[in-house]
């Protein structure tokens, strides 16, 4: 991976290590002035790391805290996870004065609404999910004076809460304009705490009790895993909130392989086929990408996935996270066959439809035709 990473990435320093809870550290990264117009970003927004771990070469997505007009700084928060190979290389041996090879920015989660209409953002976050929608609510609180914001922050305790000082900090700056409820599933004192998991009802009641102006306009981000968003989703359906008005952002975490007729493969491999299950594998396989109108044809190393043959050529493939955690760089398979190595966020009506995640999809046969442009 070290060609792709030298081409997707820049080296920055850590200029500070922050431990946030027992188990989550924030790294705050320095551009260089020649690097400062390559790092703008949105709030919202994300990078990606690639690491070294024992030799192994990993690619891990990390969404920044920091928003471009509160903070003016650029900033990551890494939760540990158990076995985590990325989270704990980076939680246990990276330190401040580390050097870390980083991508732009990228992402498209935030998309703000009018200023000055009144509006109401909720926020709903659950552990490290929290970590875009801090930096939407920094955004939204300092360019936005009419807009008020429902943050609905779920932790396991009070010592895993990540921001918990700052989250205080704001609310008492920014007064009737924020309000926060945490929900803890294993509170220390449940006479301070509102305990409980989420559930749809109760994401109801929540916008029921802080919704103040009908006719303003509304908006909902939620980032954590599958089972939070999916509660918080139909709790907000059920309040009234349209598709359109519910942005996700999603935690990488495939449990398992959907099983649909396109994705049962004669072959033995590890993976889904996507494509004709009919056309002959080939060692040396060729790609032809159709991308913004005009057709590219490449010699493909079947080693590598779609996007990077094509970035390795010298095209320019739609792409963001590069991890499978985003639909960035989806394609449709339109002759010929790949492999998708991991499923990512990828749903059976995607494999049906012959739709690939390009970034985690190996090209399985002599010819593999893939149209970016029909999506």
């Amino acid at each position: 991976m070290s060609d792709l990473s030298d081409k997707l990435s820049h080296e920055l320093v850590v200029s500070e290590k922050i431990q946030e809870t027992p188990d989550a550290y924030s790294f705050r990264l320095a551009i260089p002035k020649q690097l400062e117009e390559k790092f703008k970003y949105r709030a919202g927004q994300f990078v990606t790391l690639f690491l070294n771990v024992n030799g192994e070469d990993l690619r891990r997505s990390y969404s920044l805290c920091t928003s471009p007009e509160y903070d003016g700084t650029f900033q990551i928060t890494v939760k540990q996870v158990e076995g985590g190979r990325g989270s704990n290389h980076l939680a246990l041996k990276i330190q401040q004065g580390d050097i870390l090879k980083v991508s732009p920015p990228q992402g498209t989660f935030f998309q703000p609404l009018e200023t000055n209409k009144g509006a109401e953002y909720f926020l709903f976050s659950a552990g490290s999910g929290i970590t875009p929608t801090f930096s939407i609510l920094k955004e939204v609180l300092s360019s936005d004076t009419s807009a008020r914001v429902f943050l609905f922050f779920a932790n396991r305790d009070e010592d895993h809460i990540i921001y918990k000082s700052e989250l205080s900090n704001l609310e008492e700056k920014f007064g009737d304009q924020l309000v926060i409820t945490h929900r803890l599933t294993k509170p220390k004192s449940q006479e301070t705490a509102t305990y409980g998991r989420c559930n749809p009802g109760m994401i109801k009641n929540f916008v029921e009790i802080h919704r103040q102006q009908s006719v303003s306009p509304k908006q909902a981000y939620i980032c954590g895993p599958e089972g939070f968003m999916s509660s918080v989703s139909e709790g907000l359906k059920n309040y009234g909130f349209d598709e359109k008005e519910i942005r996700t952002e999603s935690f990488k975490s495939v449990t398992s392989v959907p099983s649909s007729e396109s994705a049962e493969e004669p072959e033995d491999v590890d993976g889904v086929i996507i494509g004709d299950p009919a056309a002959a594998s080939s060692s040396s396989p060729k790609i032809v990408a159709l991308i913004n109108g005009e057709q590219i044809e490449i010699d493909a190393d079947p080693e590598l996935s779609v996007l990077e043959n094509l970035i390795n050529n010298g095209k320019n493939p739609p792409y963001s996270c590069m991890d499978g955690a985003c639909m960035a760089c989806m394609a449709k398979v339109t002759a010929g066959k790949v492999i998708q190595d991991d499923f990512g966020i990828l749903t059976e009506e995607n494999v049906e439809d012959r739709e690939a995640l390009t970034c985690q999809a190996r090209p399985l046969s002599a010819t593999v035709n893939i149209d970016y442009d029909d999506l």
